[in-house]
């Protein structure tokens, strides 16, 4: 089984404008409507759902792309942490301890709880099809929080949100898995 291949998208404003610039007229609209889908994806979500565009695209300079193939391994329960995941295309399984918790859908997320409790893995996270995923890691989330608290502060909110979310469908899982085991 494959492991994560990134692939870099520009990170900085003024080589994304370059970018941009250098390309046709259809190419350019066309990056340009393929970023407003993204982040238009990303403020439906609880994580996000709370930032304006501009917080947004700073988010979004940072990631970078990882494709993954069906059975590739995303992260597994006791790594290092590296980063927070947004699946954009395909589904992820997460699991533990051979038990299936989830199934992660665009535009979810995997790992960001360790993001802010810096602990390992919790879980084993496998693609159950090929998947396109944005990954923000630590370190230029780290950078990109202490040069904006504001930013960090709506990123925690929205992180609460959605990891209560998680819970909730976590402990129906639990109690679904525990059903099973008294059979």
């Amino acid at each position: 089984m494959n492991h994560k291949r990134r692939i870099g998208f520009d990170r900085r404003f003024e080589q994304l404008d370059a970018f941009v610039e250098k390309r046709s007229g259809y190419e350019r609209r066309d990056f340009i409507r393929h970023r407003q889908v993204l982040i238009a994806k990303l403020k439906n979500t609880k994580l996000f759902g709370n930032m304006d565009n501009d917080q947004l695209m700073r988010l979004l300079l940072i990631a970078s792309k990882v494709e993954l193939e069906q059975g590739d391994i995303l992260m597994k329960a006791g790594d290092e942490v590296d980063g927070m995941y947004a699946v954009l295309d395909g589904r992820l399984r997460v699991e533990c301890r051979n038990n299936i918790l989830a199934t992660l859908t665009p535009v979810s997320f995997a790992g960001e709880l360790e993001i802010v409790t810096g602990n390992v893995r919790m879980a084993t996270v496998i693609a159950e099809s090929d998947c396109r995923l944005m990954c923000f890691s630590v370190g230029e989330l780290d950078a990109v929080f202490e040069k904006d608290r504001d930013l960090y502060s709506i990123f925690l909110a929205g992180m609460i949100s959605d990891v209560s979310k998680k819970l909730g469908s976590l402990n129906q899982t639990i109690a679904r898995i525990k059903n099973t085991v008294n059979l």
